[in-house]
């Protein structure tokens, strides 16, 4: 089966969509092109059916009381899964920074885990069209009062997931601002801390954890004022706790964490992941898939955003 995004026509028709991002065309142009000779890996899923690696951060991914993975990446998996013909899925927990690395060594075959789309991951992975195109948040406690910068306040903490874009944008961010180490790491009971001056003077300290309800447990314990994750997540774990409120707006050093999130493959498995963006490329956006994901928090733009095939869509919902 031949995927939709193939050959020269698929650098032609990603050209005219600037409201993705810079990494999403990079990923898009270096499929131009792809061979899938002696590519089984349709053929291989649909035989014996794939793997799935993912991470928890709902409403992304999710677990139910059976123990089964909920959420908008396992519901458009399956979808796509429906349509291929693949009748067995596989699904396995691992840690976000894990997934990667799970994937090149043949552990498993799929991330459905709304992984974002950059170039540092498009360099070992081959991205799906994408599910959702989002920016990031912040959740703090209700009676916090962080103003629009990232560290109003002296000694504020940040916690950030470990592999995560925020935590990423939040180190290339400290690393812009020619900033240099101020004590170095240190540990704490939640993850790691490391500290850092601002070129304002302020002292930055920013803290890392393996999942977001390790987060919400550092905002509790006053080891972090905020955490910066993705909006729908934030509006997610804010909704049912009135102890925790969303700042929508994100502070400036993280507005370049806005992106698109998509299913990930090993970049020789050609035929699985053409045959996913044929069917994805039809179904993102369209009136099933928004009635599929908006029960998970995911708002209209924010899927809208990732219906590329439709650039005059998009214009029209701002992205």
């Amino acid at each position: 089966m031949k995927g939709s995004v193939n050959g020269r026509h698929c650098c032609r028709r990603h050209s005219r969509r600037p409201f993705l991002a810079t990494a999403l065309v990079a990923v898009l142009a270096a499929r131009c092109g792809a061979s899938e000779s002696n590519d089984l890996s349709l053929a291989n899923a649909r035989e014996v059916g794939l793997r799935v690696g993912f991470a928890i951060e709902p409403p992304f991914v999710y677990a139910d009381s059976t123990g089964e993975a909920r959420g908008e990446s396992p519901a458009v998996l399956r979808h796509v899964a429906r349509e291929l013909g693949i009748d067995s899925l596989q699904w396995f927990p691992l840690e976000l920074d894990n997934l990667i690395p799970a994937l090149e060594h043949g552990r498993i075959d799929v991330i459905a885990a709304g992984l974002f789309i950059t170039d540092e991951r498009a360099e070992r992975v081959r991205f799906s069209h994408p599910t959702a195109c989002l920016g990031p948040a912040l959740v703090v406690p209700r009676e916090a009062a962080l103003s629009d910068r990232l560290f109003v306040c002296d000694s504020c903490t940040i916690a950030v997931i470990r592999g995560s874009v925020e935590h990423r944008t939040l180190q290339a961010a400290v690393a812009a601002s020619e900033s240099s180490p101020a004590g170095g790491a240190t540990r704490t009971a939640a993850d790691r801390v490391q500290t850092y001056r601002s070129a304002d003077g302020a002292t930055v300290h920013t803290l890392t954890v393996p999942d977001a309800s390790t987060a919400i447990a550092a905002l509790r314990s006053g080891d972090a004022a905020a955490l910066a994750i993705s909006a729908p997540t934030a509006r997610l774990l804010v909704e049912p706790d009135s102890a925790l409120a969303l700042r929508e707006t994100a502070p400036a050093a993280l507005s370049t964490g806005a992106g698109c999130a998509a299913f990930a493959f090993r970049p020789a498995d050609q035929m699985l992941a053409n045959a996913f963006d044929e069917v994805l490329a039809a179904f993102v956006g369209s009136e099933a898939h928004l009635a599929l994901v908006t029960e998970y928090g995911f708002t209209r733009r924010e899927i809208m955003c990732a219906a590329s095939a439709r650039a005059e869509v998009a214009a029209a919902e701002g992205c």
